[in-house]
């Protein structure tokens, strides 16, 4: 199977669902991010530098306002007993 470019109406930054749908009824969505800007980070000592830039020009957004947040997984031993009754 090979695939073929196509075009797509979508040109405003924003995340869009997408379905197609195969001849013979095969159904598939995904979830499309377009991003109008880009956060490049490079690691200093002890420390990060973030650069906020418009994603075709690359110039800076002054005064970018970033949140960040995260999480930390793992894993972990559960042991679960039951009784009979």
């Amino acid at each position: 199977m090979t695939a073929s470019p196509s075009s797509s109406p979508l040109k405003k930054a924003g995340a869009y669902l997408v379905t197609a749908q195969m001849a013979g009824g095969n159904l598939s969505r995904i979830l499309v991010w377009i991003s109008d800007t880009v956060i490049v980070k490079k690691m200093l000592d002890k420390q990060s530098l973030y650069y906020v830039a418009d994603a075709v020009s690359g110039e800076p957004i002054e005064n970018a306002q970033v949140e960040f947040f995260g999480w930390k997984a793992g894993s972990r031993s559960h042991r679960m007993s039951t009784s009979g009754t």
